[in-house]
Parts: structure tokens; sequence; C-alpha cells
């Protein structure tokens, strides 16, 4: 059941990341996916006349949009920020900070995008989504051990990629 679960939910994710034209990749998707899932399961109304199935990838393709359009947002908004200060403004040092995380942000989610996409999927869950290793194990179809090994192989890979040797 979680194997066909993740297949699904990949399956959306590509085909959604198709209609964005691949500007986002797949394991990018997937925790909003995911998030999208877990709503359709709390919010399901068995006593409406229509399939779970259908419903659910209603949920998830809805909460995928979401997220892109969030990103869009958030980029609209640093653009924004830096017309700002081309144009003079007084800026504090949490102005500063905000786009200094958001390059680290940005940085981070480009390596993450680099690694074996299980280790992608388990540190965007574990990390992004705040989701427990045996959470993302039943996700996966894995033991809670093997999601702390690939968590752990991630993060080595992720240090290899920040300091190049």
């Amino acid at each position: 059941m979680v194997k066909s679960l993740y297949a699904k939910l990949i399956k959306i994710c590509g085909r959604v990341s198709l209609q964005y034209h691949g500007k986002h990749t797949v394991s990018e998707l997937l925790g909003a996916a995911y998030e999208g899932w877990l709503n359709a399961v709390q919010r399901f109304d068995s006593r409406r006349k229509i399939r779970f199935h259908t419903y659910a990838e209603f949920r998830i393709v809805g909460q995928i949009r979401d997220y892109i359009r969030s990103l869009k947002m958030f980029r609209k908004h640093q653009t924004h920020c830096i017309q700002n200060i081309d144009h003079g403004s007084v800026w504090t040092s949490s102005h500063y900070e905000a786009i200094a995380k958001n390059d680290l942000l940005e940085k981070a989610n480009g390596m993450i995008a680099r690694l074996p996409e299980r280790q992608s999927v388990a540190i965007r869950l574990y990390f992004f989504e705040e989701m427990k290793l045996r959470e993302i194990g039943e996700l996966l179809g894995v033991t809670e051990s093997a999601v702390s090994l690939i968590k752990t192989r991630a993060i080595n890979n992720l240090r290899d990629m920040a300091n190049p040797v």
C-alpha cells in the first residue's frame, strides 16, 4: 500500500512538473504532494458520491500548485526587495538576513535536488516537512533504521557537495 501510494505521488508530481515545463523537480514537489494526500485523508467525506482516489488526486494537485504559487510569490517579494535596494531605500539588518537566508535555502534546495531520489525525498520530508523517521519509512516502504541510514548518507553527500576536496 505504501509503495503504491509513493508511486502514485511520484506520478502526480511528474505530471505537474511537466505542466510547469520541468521548472520544478519531482523530489521538490513530493513534500507538497504528501501534504495534499494527508489533507485528503483528513477531509474525505465518504457520504459524498465520489471515489477517494479522485478526491485525493484533486487535493494533491491543488497542494502542489499552491506550493508552486508560494514560491513565485516569494521570488516576486525578493525581486521587489532588491528593487528597493536599487532605489536607495533604507534597509535594516533583518532585510539582509532574509536575503542571505533565501540564498542559503536556494543553494540547499539545489544541492538536495542533485541527491539520489530516495535521499532527496528523505531529507525534504525530515527537515522541511518535519516528519518522523517512522512516517518517512512508511511512505518509502522501508524500516525506520533504513530511513536513518538514507538520511545519514544524504547528509554526508550534502557535506561533500558543500566542501568539495
